[in-house]
């Protein structure tokens, strides 16, 4: 069932589901649909009224989703913003085309690169993340940064491992990048750390916090208030951390 109704000038199709449940919750999907899961005798008039006293909320997450859509659904274009380390660059296409070959080495007159191979590359330069492309396909440059994320995530993974390491007694068994649409990272009860490919996207200090949190599993493998505190001896302000990752990491994607 679907019923729509308008708030502060704003229209809203409400989608309605009955199921054996005792209480109703109301669900604002990363889409920006909005689902109420409702017990199956509550009334429509009873969910008008939950809905309507909920309006505020619901329509300020349908306009972050809305916002957070502005952020991810990229065409891959120069000039569209993409983070790494927490800092926002402009993407810079540069057609293979346009660079020189003199020898065994390519030069442009924005991106000097060297050792090109498969005419393909990523680098940040003066402010920008620059991609040299044979063909400007979106798919092709997609999964060029995809890669080159791929890589700046474990690399950055296992500097702060090797870091972090004097002051957890014991060694994680390897580290693997994923891509874990829920997680940004998790340790296998085997004691191997994965990582999401996105966590290269994130601020230094909340990157730490992740890999923290994960080597803490290495003791305590829960999220009792013991691996809190052990957390919290290595990093005394990691609230704020996972408070950044909570408010911030859907914009981290593409």
């Amino acid at each position: 069932m679907v019923i729509s109704f308008e708030y502060g000038g704003e229209a809203i199709q409400i989608y309605i589901f009955k199921r054996n449940r005792t209480s109703l919750e109301i669900q604002v999907e990363t889409s920006g649909n909005v689902r109420v899961l409702a017990p199956k005798g509550v009334s429509e008039s009873q969910i008008r009224k939950i809905v309507w006293n909920r309006a505020d909320w619901i329509i300020e997450r349908v306009k972050y989703f809305q916002e957070l859509r502005r952020y991810t659904n990229k065409q891959f274009v120069s000039g569209e913003t993409f983070y790494y380390l927490g800092r926002a660059y402009k993407l810079k296409i540069v057609s293979v085309n346009s660079i020189k070959k003199q020898g065994n080495k390519f030069s442009s007159p924005d991106i000097p690169i060297i050792g090109l191979e498969s005419h393909q590359n990523v680098s940040i330069r003066n402010g920008y993340l620059c991609v040299v492309s044979c063909d400007n396909d979106s798919n092709s440059i997609r999964t060029t940064l995809l890669n080159w994320y791929w890589e700046q995530t474990l690399n950055q993974v296992k500097q702060r491992v090797r870091y972090y390491q004097p002051y957890i007694k014991y060694r994680p068994s390897g580290i693997k990048v994923r891509d874990q649409k829920r997680l940004w990272a998790s340790c296998t009860s085997k004691n191997y750390l994965h990582f999401n490919w996105r966590c290269s996207m994130a601020p230094e200090a909340v990157l730490d916090y992740l890999v923290v949190h994960e080597m803490s599993h290495l003791i305590h493998k829960n999220h009792s208030s013991q691996f809190w505190k052990y957390v919290g001896n290595i990093l005394p302000d990691y609230k704020w951390r996972r408070q950044w990752l909570k408010n911030h990491g859907l914009k981290l994607d593409f």
